[in-house]
């Protein structure tokens, strides 16, 4: 896992976090479904903060037009017949919604390729991979001796076993319950005549 700038694409030891937001996450999904997931930290660095600025107001400007062409098409849509006189009937009523529908998604679609993520107003330092990792290993290590320390000093608690012993035991138990089944004879109810 690597320390990566949006914009440059190089490695930052100093830089504005990106935000995470529902789109990266659904980038992220699917970049893991076909296991091409890098899994690296975004972050601005500080000689890319302008272009990213420049690339952020164009996207918030380019959603803004999208949003304005959808509402001017959906006036047209449902006035236009009005003034003319004509009827609005269930059917183009329908038909101008489902217009609508796909002309949004195609602007949303048309928004996600030129998405810019939002960042947070601090900078950060970045952390290493290898502080990461030593920092997880430690708080596992104290996580793991606190779970079994306790057990350890109390002579009459209960010892965990492993997952692989408590299948064992179960698999021990329906094998032992189908052979009693099996020797048992089931006696049918006898049949009462009328």
């Amino acid at each position: 896992m690597a320390n990566i700038c949006f914009i440059c694409e190089k490695e930052v030891e100093k830089g504005y976090k990106v935000k995470d937001s529902f789109v990266l996450e659904a980038i992220r999904k699917i970049k893991q479904k076909f296991k091409i997931l890098k899994n690296n930290q975004l972050y601005v660095c500080e000689n890319c903060l302008e272009t990213y600025k420049k690339r952020r107001a164009n996207f918030e400007r380019n959603n803004k037009i999208n949003l304005a062409i959808l509402i001017i098409i959906t006036i047209i849509m449902f006035l236009i017949p009005l003034i003319n006189g004509l009827d609005l009937s269930i059917g183009n009523i329908i038909s101008n919604i489902i217009v609508l529908i796909i002309l949004a998604a195609v602007l949303g679609l048309l928004s996600i390729f030129t998405y810019v993520p939002a960042i947070e107003k601090e900078i950060s330092l970045v952390q290493t991979t290898s502080e990461a990792i030593s920092q997880q290993q430690t708080s596992q290590t104290i996580a793991q001796t606190n779970a079994i320390v306790p057990l350890a000093n109390q002579p009459n608690a209960i010892q965990p076993i492993s997952l692989a012993q408590k299948a064992n035991e179960i698999e021990q138990e329906i094998k032992t319950g189908i052979e009693a089944a099996k020797t048992k004879k089931i006696k049918k109810p006898a049949k009462k005549k009328i």
